[in-house]
């Protein structure tokens, strides 16, 4: 868990106000054991300054006070840089060892981040999160690419990998050169057996806003995500990846209104496929945790077609599943639909797939064809 709120004078970017709190409320619920379940002994945890008495529950508190803790920042910046990066090869290597453990590592920045673009045109641009010392012209310098991280940890042996990601996507086109600690890796056929998710605060070029809650600021994003963490479950005791994502969606929306921001995120498997938390055992009467999710938000989807279709048209989701039917052909429609993955295929005996899309809401997703 990383939060900083203040960045070396050569980073040049201005002071956040919720970073440190966001940061602390994630880790205060990674050592819930009704939340991340996460041992003291494993939790890692970075902030700068270091987190005020305000944001730091008796749990988080007791974790600082038991040596867990990374060297102090506000005197020993760099130590604890190059400690989270090795660090970070460490816990790869660690997860990869227990076969017998789930295997699942959260990752949380929070801070001022940007998009990477690469020297190769066949390489999409990439995420990046900038640690306090981040020097832009200097190669490599305190910057982390959420992707690269992603696969160097599977590379390890971690088998799940969830990174959430608190920051601005604004580009830097300077940004060209390649991450430290080898992370410019691909992942092979033998890396197939992994979960992982990335989900990012704001969508690409966009800015990620901080709000008011109470006393202090926080993230728009890790306000909504921490509530729906802590607070939503389905009617079966249980939390997906695209419940929670669609809850964050719709809450952070009215939290930022009437600015725009809205999260994107990349899921394997799909968002409804990856839990959580797995359905939960309830006795008779007694309630689950938090709130039920009820029926998934839906979003507009609009369609629009050059020439029109020779056959029925039917939206399919991931698995395959039809969500909706357009009888007759229409050179335009509009449908609603939850958030994730889709495919617009002809009604005929192939089922000729037209086209597939990725529906983030809670704007409406236009697909041209």
């Amino acid at each position: 868990m990383v939060g900083f709120d203040a960045y070396d004078d050569v980073a040049t970017f201005p002071p956040l106000r919720g970073a440190v709190a966001d940061a602390a409320d994630f880790a205060d619920w990674a050592l819930d054991s009704q939340g991340g379940g996460v041992d003291p002994a494993d939790l890692k945890f970075l902030t700068h300054p270091a987190p005020a008495a305000e944001y730091t529950t008796p749990r988080l508190q007791a974790y600082l006070d038991g040596g867990q803790r990374w060297p102090a920042v506000e005197s020993s910046v760099l130590q604890g840089l190059d400690r989270l990066l090795k660090e970070i090869d460490a816990i790869g290597e660690a997860a990869g060892r227990e076969p017998n453990q789930e295997g699942r590592v959260f990752v949380y920045f929070a801070g001022h981040g940007f998009i990477r673009q690469t020297l190769s045109a066949s390489e999409d641009p990439e995420t990046c999160f900038a640690l306090q010392n981040f020097q832009l012209n200097v190669a490599g310098r305190g910057v982390i690419s959420c992707e690269q991280l992603k696969r160097h940890l599977i590379r390890r042996g971690v088998r799940e990998v969830i990174i959430f990601f608190d920051a601005c996507r604004t580009d830097s086109p300077a940004m060209t050169e390649q991450m430290p600690l080898g992370f410019n890796l691909k992942l092979s056929r033998e890396h197939h057996d992994y979960r992982a998710a990335i989900v990012r605060a704001s969508k690409p070029g966009r800015k990620a806003h901080e709000v008011v809650h109470g006393s202090h600021h926080r993230g728009a994003f890790s306000k909504s995500l921490m509530a729906g963490l802590r607070g939503v479950r389905n009617d079966q005791g249980g939390l997906t990846m695209r419940e929670l994502i669609t809850y964050v969606v719709t809450a952070m929306t009215a939290d930022v209104a009437p600015r725009n921001q809205h999260p994107d995120w990349d899921c394997r498997p799909e968002t409804d496929g990856f839990e959580l938390f797995p359905p939960k055992a309830v006795a008779s009467g007694e309630p689950a945790l938090g709130e039920p999710c009820g029926g998934l938000a839906e979003f507009p989807v609009q369609v629009t077609f050059s020439t029109l279709p020779i056959a029925p048209l039917v939206v399919v989701n991931h698995r395959a599943e039809s969500v909706a039917r357009v009888d007759p052909p229409s050179l335009a429609f509009t449908v609603n639909l939850p958030i994730g993955s889709y495919a617009l295929e002809l009604e005929d005996d192939a089922h000729t797939v037209v086209t597939a899309f990725q529906h983030l809401g809670p704007e409406a997703t236009y697909v041209q064809i």
